[in-house]
């Protein structure tokens, strides 16, 4: 009797002038996949060369104006199983692999429509751990005649359905994490992308201009951007849409309220940003993003005593964090714990100030934000020596992990500078 074989594992991938990057994506999976299928959408740099030397099957294809369509064309080439998708500039987290090949050994018989939502965490400060993002995506499923790829931007894998009574399995594999680095990328890479996703969002807004989705999804373009008014618009008309089928879009609501909040706030719009949170907070009531919003709100309307009470919610939400809702994890943790310290510093209490600024910068100790907040409460308290240890010790830590000096850094530099002279001026005899 012949035995079963193994359910074999695709990479399928889609690249455009990935050089510099598509080594590690490859070198981190190929060892725990059957083949990598790379579809090159026109590179004019040494992607294509590159993908092969390292033992991929590149196809061409032209770039469509659609990552779905690129997607499935890089999927029609594929001989496995299972397909797993990952871009350029991801790669496998160090134990990733096998819990990965462990997955794609239980291959369901006969094969039906199944998809495994893998972890993947976004780094967006190359020198600081705490700046990162978790979403659950659908990246591993089966290759069958009835998934696909929809979507012209921000795609995601779906099913057309077929026989009576036959469903979508959906399972979740958080323990499988993937890396991902492009956010953290130079602001000339960043700015390119940006430019070509807005294209793309606004064309999907009016292919689909009942599809909140993509209203959300450029509200946070033009949020990062700047265009705080814009955000602000887009996120309303998005939560707008969505309202009436809010459990179909649980998964972006409670974003976009935070968006919504964010975009108000920048715009020194206070109270919106507060209304903002409350609303988000009346259908969502477990979200640490909009727990924390609304904090930050009410400390800039002086209401301390509501912003603690937001702060210490967000905090409260850490041990069931949705990353659905919550995919920031210091929304849970040093965020408000700083929001803490600055209430604690508004009431005159800078010892317990001190102590909350403490605690944030265990959670993120190369977090320069959290770092400033605590030297400064310690220099309040004219405790130099000490703020300015903090100073030095994040610097070390920040260079320590790489990377280019940031505005921040600089901002520490000039306070360590001024610390450290109160310092030894009060180490002087008669000071």
């Amino acid at each position: 009797m012949t035995p079963p074989r193994s359910p074999r594992l695709s990479l399928c991938m889609i690249v455009r002038d990935e050089e510099a990057q598509l080594g590690d994506c490859l070198t981190s999976v190929a060892p725990w996949v059957d083949e990598m299928v790379v579809c090159d959408t026109g590179s004019s740099d040494g992607t294509v060369a590159l993908a092969t030397r390292l033992g991929a099957r590149v196809v061409r294809a032209a770039w469509r104006e659609d990552f779905a369509a690129a997607r499935n064309e890089a999927m029609a080439h594929a001989t496995g199983d299972w397909v797993l998708s990952l871009d350029a500039d991801e790669v496998l987290a160090a134990d990733a692999g096998p819990r990965l090949r462990a997955l794609a050994s239980k291959m369901p018989s006969p094969i039906e429509p199944c998809i495994y939502q893998l972890r993947v965490r976004h780094h967006l400060d190359t020198r600081d751990p705490s700046q990162v993002t978790e979403q659950d995506f659908g990246r591993l499923f089966t290759r069958h005649p009835r998934l696909h790829w929809v979507g012209p931007i921000h795609e995601y894998v779906t099913w057309r359905a077929g026989a009576p009574g036959e469903r979508l399995l959906v399972l979740h594999a958080a323990e499988v994490v993937v890396e991902h680095h492009g956010h953290a990328a130079g602001p000339r890479l960043t700015h390119d992308k940006a430019g070509r996703n807005i294209a793309l969002l606004r064309r999907a807004m009016a292919q689909a201009p009942q599809d909140g989705y993509f209203a959300f999804k450029l509200a946070q373009q033009q949020l990062e951007r700047g265009h705080y008014a814009e955000a602000a618009t887009l996120a309303r008309g998005g939560i707008d849409l969505a309202l009436p089928r809010a459990e179909l879009a649980h998964d972006w609501l409670g974003r976009a309220y935070v968006c919504l909040a964010a975009a108000y706030l920048a715009g020194e719009q206070i109270d919106a940003a507060a209304v903002a949170c409350q609303q988000g907070l009346a259908r969502l009531p477990t979200s640490a993003s909009l727990a924390y919003q609304l904090g930050t709100a009410r400390l800039l309307q002086g209401r301390l005593a509501e912003a603690e009470v937001a702060f210490a919610g967000a905090l409260a939400r850490a041990s069931n964090r949705d990353t659905a809702l919550d995919p920031d994890p210091g929304m849970t943790s040093w965020r408000p714990l700083l929001g803490l310290g600055a209430v604690a510093e508004l009431q005159g209490n800078g010892e317990v100030a001190v102590e909350r600024y403490q605690a944030a910068r265990q959670h993120a100790p190369c977090n320069s934000e959290a770092a400033l907040a605590l030297a400064g409460a310690l220099e309040g308290l004219a405790r130099w020596p000490e703020a300015a240890a903090v100073l030095r010790d994040v610097l070390a830590r920040r260079s320590a992990a790489g990377g280019e000096p940031s505005a921040a850094d600089q901002e520490v530099v000039a306070r360590l500078a001024e610390a450290a002279a109160k310092a030894n001026r009060g180490r002087q005899p008669g000071a």
